[in-house]
């Protein structure tokens, strides 16, 4: 019988195969089982697993409660005030309601109550865009608790197709690592921290939600500053390499290369270690185009296929294999030739 040749799409679907068996997730999303635990020491409300997760299981699919676009960046405006409140007054009754009882960082503050509640919960929808952007309110999604090291990743998927939910579109979370029976589901509220020293990601969890954190990367005294110190000294290396100089080319594969290892080393996957084996998978490719006509091509070429491979897979456990990231990450191997 002769040989059929895939197509993209088939390509597509073995790799993604091949990354589910390689990290041990089920065949598409599978919801789980968590339960909301009433008060968790030092925490308030949150979700504990009533059975053991793994890595690249969807915790939870919600749609929003309410949206609001145009919310500024830095200093909020009164126009996005009273879109906020608007929002709350369309809710039914009951919602209004469900709504109210959610956290509110700064009790103090009762000039604005709706608009408090709006920005101790909210969730970013899209990139931030001329310092806007659309938030919304997830009641179920809003008790997850805070760690520097979390063990689940939030992502707004507007391609998500939510049964009798219409028009499509969710806010997933993803257990990013092996979750035991009975550990709390936690998520980073500031990812974008992540090489921030604890007293710097402390006073930022301080102002915008008035908690101090006691994950074991904020405890005093541990490694875990050290490492996020080098972290972002290879990061701050790395792009001060951008060149095509030989030494540059170098320096920035080294500082990438120890980066990612430190990242293993910490427990940080998504989004930091998506990223940065996806800057030195195009660094590899880069090589293995440059040495095309040598032996030295299927060596570097072996590289670019396992970082995108890490890749690829940290996207599908953070995200689900529906996202746009990894549909981007599929198409970007087919024009590397690596599928």
């Amino acid at each position: 019988m002769p040989l059929r040749i895939l197509n993209a799409q088939e390509r597509d679907e073995m790799e993604q195969a091949k990354s589910r068996r390689r990290i041990g997730a089920t065949n598409g999303p599978t919801l789980c089982s968590y339960e909301l635990v009433q008060h968790i020491p030092g925490r308030g409300k949150g979700y504990r697993a009533l059975h053991s997760i793994a890595p690249g299981t969807l915790i939870l699919a919600e749609p929003p409660l309410f949206t609001v676009d145009n919310v500024e960046a830095h200093r909020i405006s009164q126009a996005t005030i009273d879109r906020i409140n608007q929002a709350v007054r369309n809710l039914r009754p009951a919602r209004r309601q469900q709504y109210r009882r959610l956290f509110q960082a700064f009790p103090r503050r009762r000039a604005h109550p709706d608009k408090e509640k709006f920005f101790s919960n909210n969730f970013q929808m899209t990139p931030t865009q001329g310092n806007r952007y659309t938030a919304g309110i997830f009641l179920k999604a809003s008790r997850f608790n805070h760690s520097c090291i979390p063990n689940a990743y939030f992502n707004w998927n507007p391609d998500y197709t939510n049964p009798g939910h219409i028009p499509p579109g969710a806010l997933t979370i993803y257990a990013i690592k092996h979750i035991d029976e009975d550990e709390e589901n936690l998520v980073n509220y500031h990812s974008s921290h992540a090489f921030m020293q604890a007293a710097e990601r402390q006073r930022f969890l301080r102002r915008d939600y008035n908690f101090t954190c006691g994950c074991p990367a904020c405890q005093p005294g541990g490694v875990h500053d050290v490492r996020r110190v080098w972290m972002s000294d290879y990061v701050n290396n790395a792009a001060a390499n951008q060149g095509n100089d030989e030494d540059q080319r170098w320096e920035r594969f080294q500082s990438l290369e120890l980066l990612v290892e430190l990242l293993e080393q910490e427990g940080l996957e998504y989004p930091d270690k998506a990223t940065f084996y996806g800057y030195l998978a195009d660094m590899y490719v880069d090589m293995m185009n440059r040495n095309r006509n040598t032996p030295m091509k299927y060596q570097w070429l072996h590289k670019a296929r396992e970082a995108f491979q890490t890749r690829l897979e940290a996207e599908i456990i953070a995200l689900g294999e529906d996202s746009q990231e990894t549909r981007n990450t599929l198409h970007e191997m087919q024009q590397a030739r690596l599928l």
